[in-house]
């Protein structure tokens, strides 16, 4: 994973980001799971886990605000699916809205289930932040070997990690490249040219991937990811492990009985 293509994981040197990865894997990825699978009735215990979320956050101190900026990229998917639900599921009438051509009718199971989306839908987003803010992804992909998941969905994820940052380098090349040749997206006449540099960086992305795996298997690459630094699962993991899940049922179990 070289060539600088990781993306920073600014809390990496917080008290969380030290720990092992497999230790912030066994505990957020579960969470995150049984978060999605709580159902509509009992939201008080997403809270509880988004709780404990924001608390772990909040320890790693200010460069927190950094990792939470990047939640603007799942923002756009998550508001899509609030706006539009309730005016899609079936129920009672909750209030309309009038276009002129026809009217969209809202119901107020839709708008329960959209708040439900958007609670669950937070939750395993602030989740996500917190384990790819305090691991970076040589050390992510590691650990996830570590626990024994196969060798080639592994590399299959760090290959697809690694391509993005490939295709985003090309793309960033043909934009600099048309922008220095008078080219601007003003109106439907430019869409051709788009098509064009779409087509350009297909064909450019195919042959860097095949440099780069001819680079890799000359360098003795046999499909496991491989990182200078090391950690081990100790105490401390064990103990973080211990505490988050106690925390975090105990949270839950009392937002659902209270």
């Amino acid at each position: 994973m070289g060539s600088g293509h990781v993306h920073p994981a600014p809390l990496k040197t917080s008290c969380l980001g030290r720990l092992d990865a497999r230790a912030k894997i066994l505990a957020f990825l579960p969470a995150i799971l049984a978060v999605n699978l709580v159902p509509q009735g009992h939201l008080v215990a997403v809270g509880a886990v988004a709780a404990v979320f924001a608390f772990l956050m909040a320890m790693c101190g200010r460069d927190a605000f950094g990792v939470l900026r990047r939640a603007i990229w799942f923002a756009p998917f998550v508001l899509f699916v609030v706006v539009t639900l309730p005016f899609a599921a079936a129920g009672s009438e909750a209030f309309g809205v009038n276009l002129g051509f026809g009217r969209l009718v809202a119901t107020d199971e839709g708008l329960r289930q959209a708040g439900a989306v958007a609670m669950k839908a937070g939750t395993s987003i602030l989740g996500v932040l917190l384990l790819s803010g305090t691991t970076e992804a040589p050390d992510l992909f590691k650990g996830l070997r570590a626990l024994g998941l196969p060798k080639a969905f592994v590399a299959i994820l760090s290959m697809v990690y690694r391509y993005l940052f490939e295709i985003g380098d090309e793309l960033s090349r043909l934009r600099r490249a048309a922008a220095a040749r008078g080219f601007q997206m003003r109106d439907l006449r430019a869409v051709p040219r788009m098509g064009t540099m779409v087509a350009a960086l297909f064909v450019r992305s195919v042959v860097r991937s095949e440099k780069i795996h001819h680079a890799m298997a000359a360098r003795g690459y046999d499909g496991e990811v491989r990182v200078l630094g090391h950690t081990h699962f100790g105490k401390r993991e064990a103990a973080f492990m211990a505490i988050f899940y106690v925390v975090t049922s105990s949270l839950a179990a009392l937002a659902i009985y209270a």
